[in-house]
């Protein structure tokens, strides 16, 4: 089974104005429901909500990635 990712990675950038956050939409194109796990590369760095669930057939979840306050400098992706 397979998932179809949208976009295929996020990145955020200094300097932030306002409060700053992306969306990744995961879809499930199988007859069967799946469960996911979002696992970041730094997780102190980043929060993602919901960072695990289950996506029913054709079905598409939203989930938001937003940088911790103790993001640094630079480009960072997840």
């Amino acid at each position: 089974m397979s998932v179809e990712i949208d976009p295929p990675e996020l990145g955020f950038r200094r300097p932030f104005q306002h409060e700053v956050s992306q969306v990744l939409r995961l879809r499930n194109p199988n007859n069967d429901p799946i469960a996911f796990k979002v696992k970041t590369t730094a997780p102190k760095q980043y929060c993602v909500r919901p960072n695990s669930g289950r996506i029913e057939p054709n079905a598409e979840v939203e989930i938001q990635g937003t940088p911790s306050s103790s993001f640094l400098s630079g480009p960072y992706h997840f």
